[in-house]
């Protein structure tokens, strides 16, 4: 009967293959960053990622340029970007991006975004319009170096605008929406906040389209704290304004404009005190995801929620569901910051100030394609109470960053997160050896090891070589097989899942002792980052393994001489391959042994001992060298040395030996007298 003889090797194909993975394996990005962090510097306040460059950015709005001078009124807050390349985790390319000479205390870094050649970096307190009202630095990728192209300040700016709080690039880079939530003031106090729409014009200058404004706001409501922007909408929060028609402080709006015109409000269903509706804005696909900071989750506690809406035929935005983590506290900010996939979303909680439970929020959350389970929570237990862990969040091509910018005396950190969806891929059969025309049973273990990553679109394949064949596979509902190849959709994978399938393979009439390739390939997207196939070749060898027939039993005595054969075997193989012997079980190597011609011989004498050990039980294989036959056993009886030839039968002829001396000498005697 022929066998299947199995290799399975794993290699992972992307890049990203380490020995990390995500959930309590993350690097700090300052251990690998040449400069040591300052304190106060809030390094990650913002994150950001350039495909055109393949850089990640880091802001660090309060890193101070210059000593303080001791008579100076405001000291350092200049602010920096770092600018970085990772590979398999590390640091390959760093640089840094900062405005010389700007004013002290301007927070360059401040705010992030980027969009297909372009990069915009906030000064939140630039005093480049004249007042302390903040600007937005906007600089392109030309194919070496980042170049400086433009600042925004407009002149209208009010004095403690914080123009740039948040920005938004559109998809392909043509519009940038820019708020300013201290903006709009009338007379004294916190301005109503506004929106400034930019456009880039066919000589790549950035050109201010519109100042969106709402005037039956009241002050301080904020709007711009928020912005995003899609084709023609623009969405802008307004996380402080008061409730609508009531009395009720910071309950929160979204308003929504369509080529400069605002044609719809979006209000929280509860206009609970302290609400903050819309203090976070996401474009996850086609739906517009707005965060609630304190609104109330399913347990009960204000820690956050996210509502998400979806424009309908009749150009409205209308609410399609909420989603919070489920459990938290007051002040726990969940919607701080969201990385959405095509099957699991991240959601990070990361409470900004002191009115926060014991954990502050810290946390990111995964949710599955539904958002109706959380699937995974992460919380740092290294960290600190107020380190702000989960501010900032931004998927690379390589790396996932997550930030906590007031880690460590405000000097903040950065965590990288490299790993890949972690896919293992296991195959069992239940068949050592079957015939040409039969077949066994294969099972295919399919699972996702990663604690953190869903896995998205799993699909699982072999190619079937002439000589094989696949009779059936289950379930059946999720492959199919067509031109000798098998295809398995097996669809999302949340962390820890796994799949099983039973494939029924046949082994055609070929001649023996000849291998079979089979290229299985394991592709998945991770949640986080994306691809990471696996390869997996199994080959399989149809083969007629030996067969062994010989003595069964054997009788040796305790006194034979080293060498002495005690049984004799053949072992046979309808390949005709080389074979060799091996011999296994009690005494084997100590006493008995086995030779190339298959006899079975004592190895050495004087270790057999029949009162002590009797009996000893052998086990006689032949091995192709791809597998070894079932075997024969073999019972080795020891016997007791023979009497004639022992010591004591020579005592009896010494004996004998002497009655004849005597009666030799007593005849002698007779004969004489």
């Amino acid at each position: 009967m022929p066998a299947v003889f199995i290799l399975l090797l794993l290699l992972l194909a992307s890049p990203l293959a380490i020995a990390d993975a995500l959930l309590g394996r993350e690097q700090a990005l300052s251990s690998l960053l040449a400069d040591e962090l300052q304190a106060g510097q809030s390094f990650g306040q913002a994150l950001a990622y350039s495909p055109a460059s393949g850089h990640y950015f880091v802001g660090s709005p309060d890193h101070q340029q210059t000593p303080c001078l001791p008579a100076a009124p405001v000291c350092g807050g200049h602010g920096q970007v770092n600018l970085l390349r990772l590979q398999a985790g590390q640091v390959v390319d760093a640089a840094v991006l900062n405005v010389p000479n700007i004013n002290a205390g301007a927070q360059y870094g401040y705010a992030l975004a980027s969009a297909g050649s372009w990069l915009a970096v906030t000064a939140l307190w630039s005093d480049a319009s004249g007042q302390t009202a903040g600007a937005v630095y906007l600089y392109q990728w030309q194919g070496q170096n980042w170049e400086h192209r433009q600042t925004l300040a407009p002149h209208t700016l009010d004095n403690g605008a914080r123009f740039g709080l948040q920005l938004a690039f559109s998809a392909n880079a043509d519009s940038l929406v820019i708020g300013a939530p201290g903006d709009n003031r009338t007379g004294t106090g916190e301005g109503k906040g506004a929106v400034y729409v930019f456009a880039r014009n066919a000589s790549d200058e950035w050109q201010q389209v519109s100042r969106l404004i709402a005037d039956d706001l009241a002050k301080g409501s904020g709007l711009g704290r928020a912005v995003a922007v899609q084709q023609n909408w623009v969405f802008a929060g307004a996380p402080d304004a008061d409730e609508v028609g009531g009395s009720a402080g910071q309950v929160g709006l979204v308003n929504i404009y369509n080529d400069g015109n605002l044609t719809q409000t979006l209000t929280p269903p509860r206009n609970d005190i302290g609400l903050r509706f819309g203090w976070s804005l996401n474009l996850v696909g086609e739906e517009l995801w707005v965060g609630a900071q304190h609104e109330r989750a399913p347990d009960g506690h204000l820690s956050g929620t996210i509502t998400r809406y979806s424009l309908n035929a009749q150009q409205q935005w209308v609410r399609q569901g909420a989603f919070g983590p489920g459990t938290g506290g007051f002040g726990h900010s969940f919607s701080r910051a969201v990385l959405a996939g095509d099957s699991a979303t991240w959601v990070t909680a990361s409470n900004p100030g002191d009115i926060c439970n014991t954990d502050c929020g810290r946390a990111l959350y995964l949710f599955d394609a539904g958002q109706s389970a959380v699937l995974q929570t992460l919380k740092r237990s290294g960290g600190e109470r107020h380190d702000r862990y989960g501010a900032a969040i931004v998927r690379g091509a390589d790396a996932v960053l997550v930030s906590a910018p007031t880690y460590n005396s405000g000097r903040g950190e950065v965590y990288i997160y490299t790993a890949v969806t972690d896919m293992q891929l296991h195959m069992s059969r239940t068949a050592a050896a079957l015939a040409p025309g039969e077949n066994y049973l294969q099972t295919v273990k399919i699972s996702n090891t990663d604690p953190l990553s869903a896995a998205e679109q799993v699909s699982f394949s072999i190619t079937i070589p002439p000589g094989l064949q696949v009779d059936s596979v289950l379930p059946s509902s999720l492959c199919s097989i067509a031109s000798a190849e098998l295809n398995c959709q097996l669809g999302d994978m949340p962390p820890a899942a796994a799949q099983t399938l039973s494939l029924q393979i046949a082994a055609a009439a070929q001649s023996a002792h000849q291998a079979y390739t089979l290229p299985a390939q394991l592709e998945a997207d991770s949640s986080l980052l994306g691809g990471n196939p696996l390869h997996a070749v199994e080959q399989i060898w149809v083969n007629y393994p030996p067969s062994v027939q010989g003595d069964s039993q054997a009788t040796l005595a305790e006194s034979a001489a080293q060498g002495q054969v005690i049984a004799r075997f053949q072992a046979t193989d309808g390949d005709s391959d080389s074979l060799s012997f091996a011999l296994s079980g009690e005494g084997a190597g100590q006493a008995f042994a086995i030779n190339p011609q298959g006899e079975v011989y004592l190895l050495r004498a004087g270790v057999l001992n029949a009162a002590a050990k009797s009996t000893y039980q052998l086990l006689v294989q032949a091995s192709d060298g791809i597998e070894s036959a079932a075997g024969q056993a073999l019972t080795i009886h020891i016997s007791e040395a023979d009497s004639s030839s022992s010591g004591g039968g020579a005592a009896g002829a010494l004996f004998i030996w002497l009655l004849l001396v005597v009666q030799t000498q007593r005849q002698r005697r007779y004969e004489v007298s």
